[in-house]
């Protein structure tokens, strides 16, 4: 199911009063070293990206929880 045009009340149930239980996860300072930018000269130098990352979802699992 494609969930990208959906507001999160409705893809986790909150439209339609269900309880919902949903897992978190959390990526703190993942660096990683890459090539990147728009200029050939900024092309050629590796640089450092600091990503902080926190995606919440409900698995399969849980999905049919019950009050």
């Amino acid at each position: 199911m494609d969930n990208t045009h959906n507001s999160p009340e409705v893809v986790s149930g909150l439209a339609k009063k269900q309880q919902v239980v949903m897992d978190i996860v959390f990526i703190e300072q993942l660096s990683v070293i890459t090539t990147i930018g728009v200029y050939d000269w900024e092309q050629t130098i590796e640089q450092k990206l600091v990503f902080d990352i926190e995606m919440a979802g409900i698995t399969a699992s849980r999905q049919k929880v019950t009050t």
